[in-house]
């Protein structure tokens, strides 16, 4: 059997959230999209987004062939 390359791209579209998860409070807050990179607040606690929270572990990072955030279109 032949041996076959594949190349997968991923994308990511951060929505808005609803009304309906504000209440509830059940999302998980995207503090920012830069660099093809998702900024993910782990603890939903009010956080200002710096560069220095690339070494913080109160934040995931992952990171996409493109990035979409709550504003494109």
């Amino acid at each position: 059997m032949e041996k076959q390359n594949y190349n997968v791209n991923v994308s990511i579209r951060i929505r808005p959230v609803v009304q309906r998860e504000l209440e509830n409070n059940s999302f998980t807050q995207c503090l920012a999209t830069k660099n093809k990179k998702v900024y993910i607040n782990k603890n939903n606690k009010p956080i200002i987004f710096s560069s220095s929270l690339e070494n913080s572990s109160d934040i995931d990072i992952y990171s996409y062939d493109e990035v979409f955030d709550q504003d494109s279109t």
